[in-house]
């Protein structure tokens, strides 16, 4: 049985709100408060990680622009972001990885 349009389109606003990119979040790598730690190891650790996340957003940039590997972009002909790390800016922008969720 199909919903109500009514319940179907109150769904559709709380999952695209849900989905929004706000400018406060922090995404994989990131920390906007520097001063969370003092341990030169955890730094040079979160600087190792930030320098593989840009190498991952750098191959799966390379991925989408290989023609050879169009079946990536799916039958609406559009580009796998969704694991790219960075988020891209605020709103629905279909790509970055959050330290953290929750509902």
């Amino acid at each position: 049985m199909v919903p109500p349009q009514a319940d179907t389109t109150r769904a559709m606003a709380v999952l695209e709100l849900l989905a929004q990119h706000f400018s406060d979040e922090e995404y994989l790598g990131e920390r906007k408060d520097w001063r969370w730690t003092s341990d030169t190891r955890a730094m040079s650790k979160l600087n190792s990680l930030r320098e593989n996340l840009m190498k991952v957003e750098l191959e799966i940039e390379a991925r989408n622009a290989n023609p050879k590997l169009h079946h990536r972009l799916g039958p609406a002909m559009l580009p796998y972001t969704l694991l790219i790390p960075s988020s891209g800016g605020e709103g629905l922008t279909f790509r970055g990885v959050p330290n953290s969720i929750s509902m």
